[in-house]
């Protein structure tokens, strides 16, 4: 399948915004692992030695029987231990649990169940390439969102300073030159505006930050909070559709997963489940498992769940009539991929426009007000 390109560009800043959070520093553990192991099945090199590439403190075994004590959030000793598991013969699932503080713990059990299957090889190759992408475009969407709340500030700071700074000398101004003379109204507007920001300025910021405080503790502590956001999100203009295609591209990909350790689709489907973060995905995951595990064809009960677009359905449903479901979920992954990073750089664009107009409105306003003011005492003294 052909990448996408996209038909906006974001700015330079932007771009750098993305370059930075795209780049090695945000490369997670999970996926170090996972490309490395990868590597090694591919080029038919041993576990143990691909495994210690990763450690930047190699140790020195000298008996089969050494035991290190070490801090199990240390990555160098977490990489030593599971190179000596390997080497003492334990299986790759049993060795991976020393690195279980960098690993989910629904990935070490999918790589044991890949084991027992005998479809170890598969599942290394399809997580790796997976995580890979995925990280790829959560950090797509990461930048957007950070260069979003940078420009959201930017304007927040610049019409703070000019009703603080700015507009009070010119009130002081024109009081002593007025001299109780009625202000154009545009003038009066822009003073009325100013003294009730700064009236309940700090009112204001002090309602900011409570509102944003109490809303993060309801979303990480309430399932419904958490699912009555998500849906207000999805509803909204835009970032609806971005959020609705990463979800669904997150189910594609555990889906892809879980049927590369030989799961059926109803297996997968739990699989899904139990590993999402969405709520509002994970009811709809439940429905469908229960629907497939009772017989019911799952290309149907996957089109009942709503969750894409009908040509996304049809991916699925031409896959489920070629017997390689696998296949199906790899490809809509990769489809909406494409998708969430054309729809970014062209969020980012909108963003971008959006911030100058609002700018332009606002300093404009200001601008205008206070000219106005100053022609008139202009004309006055004529």
């Amino acid at each position: 399948m052909t990448s996408a390109t996209p038909t906006s560009h974001p700015s330079p800043f932007a771009t750098v915004l993305i370059g930075k959070l795209s780049g090695n520093r945000s490369k997670s553990k999970a996926e170090e692992i996972l490309s490395s192991l990868d590597w090694a099945i591919r080029c038919e090199i041993p576990l143990p030695d691909a495994l210690q590439t990763l450690s930047l403190r190699k140790a020195a075994f000298n008996s089969i029987n050494v035991t290190l004590i070490h801090n199990p959030a240390d990555w160098d000793a977490s990489v030593n231990l599971a190179v000596l598991d390997l080497r003492r013969g334990e299986k790759l699932s049993n060795a991976l649990k020393r690195l279980r503080n960098f690993l989910p713990e629904h990935l070490i059990a999918a790589v044991a169940e890949a084991e027992e299957t005998g479809h170890l090889t598969q599942f290394i190759e399809v997580a790796s390439k997976n995580l890979h992408f995925a990280i790829l475009s959560a950090n797509e969407v990461k930048a957007a969102l950070v260069y979003s709340t940078i420009q959201l500030i930017q304007i927040i700071l610049m019409f703070c300073a000019l009703n603080l700074f700015i507009v009070p000398k010119f009130i002081r101004i024109y009081a002593e030159l007025y001299n109780g003379a009625e202000l154009p109204k545009i003038t009066r507007m822009v003073y009325g505006v100013q003294s009730v920001f700064v009236e309940h300025f700090f009112g204001y910021a002090l309602f900011a930050v409570l509102l944003t405080i109490i809303l993060i503790i309801l979303v990480k502590t309430s399932p419904p909070c958490k699912k009555a956001m998500e849906l207000i999100v999805l509803q909204t203009p835009w970032i609806g559709k971005i959020y609705r295609d990463i979800s669904l591209m997150e189910c594609a990909e555990m889906f892809a997963c879980s049927l590369a350790t030989g799961h059926d689709i109803a297996k997968a489907a739990e699989f899904a489940s139990k590993t999402t973060s969405r709520v509002w995905m994970k009811n709809r995951l439940e429905r469908f498992a229960a629907d497939t595990t009772n017989g019911e064809r799952w290309p149907d009960a996957w089109e009942r769940m709503r969750v894409g677009a009908p040509y996304h359905d049809w991916i699925l449903r031409n896959a489920a009539a070629r017997e390689v479901p696998l296949e199906g979920f790899s490809s809509l992954a990769t489809l909406l991929r494409e998708r969430v990073i054309c729809e970014t750089a062209i969020l980012i664009k909108l963003v971008e426009l959006a911030a100058l107009v609002l700018n332009a409105i606002l300093v404009g306003f200001i601008v205008l007000g206070l000219g106005i003011g100053i022609f008139s005492i202009i004309y006055l003294l004529v």
